[in-house]
């Protein structure tokens, strides 16, 4: 069972919407989340309302509708104390491995991918496949020890 994860934001955006082809993975990775004791990883502190300095936080509320899964995903995460503050810094070599695999004209994709580098679990759930191309992806797994999955593999990991 998985510790922490990072989920990118089109994950939860997926789960709300019935007519994209990931919705069930998505849908069913955010059940099997919320039934498990994983903890969801952001960088800073995350709140809905007055007080959020997360990035990722930030994305995630301009992502999801008020209302959808995704909102209540994270509603309860939060209610539950499972939203996990962890830091962007990274030693030198692995933040340069990170500027040189995600284009610098996708700042949060970076704050996404450097959240995970310091998470326990170093899994990392996307459905980004143009900034996180199979290239990328491999040398993520490869050179920073981060697995990119989809949601439908990711489901395996609980």
């Amino acid at each position: 069972m998985l510790n922490d994860i990072v989920i990118d934001s089109n994950v939860l955006a997926h789960a709300d919407n019935p007519t994209d082809g990931n919705h069930e993975s998505s849908t069913e990775l955010l059940r099997v989340l919320l039934a498990s004791e994983t903890l969801l990883c952001v960088d800073r502190e995350f709140a809905f309302a007055h007080g959020n300095t997360s990035l990722i936080g930030q994305e995630y509320l301009e992502t999801v509708g008020f209302g959808g899964t995704g909102y209540a995903t994270l509603l309860t995460l939060m209610a539950t104390s499972r939203i996990k503050s962890v830091p962007m810094r990274l030693p030198r070599d692995e933040a340069k491995i990170i500027e040189a695999l995600i284009r610098p004209s996708k700042p949060r994709d970076r704050t996404f991918v450097r959240v995970a580098a310091n998470s326990d679990e170093r899994t990392f759930v996307s459905h980004d496949w143009e900034d996180f191309t199979a290239s990328v992806r491999r040398d993520l797994k490869r050179r920073l020890a981060i697995d990119t999955l989809e949601a439908s593999d990711a489901l395996s990991s609980f």
